[in-house]
């Protein structure tokens, strides 16, 4: 562990395993926050104590007696920055996932990233497609791009200097 306070030394700003072997991240930055949480948690005691690395064992003792769901369930209505911390399998099927569009899913019915951004005016091809062959672009960048002659490129090739010249 680190010694910032964004390293794993503050319990309100920490991640938790809970009773069923599931971690939550807790981001109780302000004081509202926290205080939210330790009432929460039944240790109102706990409020001054938010960036006080001895109470991480006692913080950590609460969350590991309850299940995940439970306690998301019992701090989602209280605005606190609490999230769970899903596995990877998980991932596609998370609301919010779902509602950002930040995974599709292919003809297999398999999930794949599509493009993070969103443009308006220019909007992305989100089909995955393969990567270029080595080389396949090589003589349009030439010669195109940096203003290489036919003749260059081809003698390029055949020096062996580039590879993949179709043009």
């Amino acid at each position: 562990m680190g010694t910032g306070l964004l390293t794993g030394q503050a319990p309100c700003y920490n991640i938790y395993e809970t009773a069923d072997r599931r971690f939550l991240a807790l981001g109780a930055l302000e004081p509202k926050f926290w205080r939210r949480v330790c009432e929460g948690l039944g240790r109102p005691d706990l409020v001054h104590r938010a960036f006080d690395s001895t109470a991480l064992p006692e913080v950590r003792a609460i969350f590991q007696s309850r299940p995940l769901k439970a306690w998301l369930a019992q701090f989602s209505p209280e605005e606190v920055p609490i999230a769970p911390l899903r596995p990877l399998d998980e991932v596609p099927h998370d609301l919010h996932v779902q509602a950002r569009g930040s995974v599709a899913w292919d003809e297999a019915d398999l999930p794949y990233v599509p493009f993070p951004a969103r443009f308006s005016l220019t909007p992305a091809d989100d089909e995955p497609s393969p990567a270029p062959n080595v080389g396949e672009h090589t003589a349009e960048i030439l010669g195109d791009e940096l203003g290489f002659s036919a003749e260059e490129i081809r003698r390029l090739g055949e020096q062996g200097i580039i590879g993949g010249v179709t043009r």
